[in-house]
């Protein structure tokens, strides 16, 4: 009787975890792109991203823009996160008039996030 019970605890406990990360939604943030127009040959060397996320808490090799890794991160005088692209990177995959780039990553407790901005293309 005793394996039973604790058979079915354990069995229960794994659902209840599975089931809370089957729903756990990510979560969406707000991000700023710039520079909001970007001239195809312009001269520009990066492509900064500003964010509302607090800067601790991303792991920051989990950062892309549209599939492109990050060039390098900072916290802003908030201490939200700014990550910084290549701007050559980012000009091979857009065309005119706009385009719309969403940064996504994980949190370090494993929370997948996303926010997205659009910036005109000329």
């Amino acid at each position: 009787m005793n394996r039973f019970l604790i058979s079915l605890l354990a069995v229960s406990l794994l659902v209840g975890m599975l089931s809370m990360n089957a729903f756990a939604a990510d979560l969406e943030i707000t991000i700023k792109v710039t520079p909001r127009v970007l001239v195809l040959d312009s001269e520009g060397t990066l492509v900064t991203v500003h964010t509302d996320i607090a800067y601790y808490a991303v792991d920051t090799a989990s950062l892309t823009l549209n599939g492109i890794p990050i060039a390098w991160t900072k916290a802003d005088a908030r201490g939200n996160l700014v990550a910084k692209f290549n701007q050559d990177d980012v000009k091979d995959i857009v065309a005119p008039p706009s385009v719309a780039l969403e940064l996504s990553g994980t949190t370090t407790d494993g929370t997948s996030f996303s926010g997205t901005d659009t910036i005109v293309i000329k």
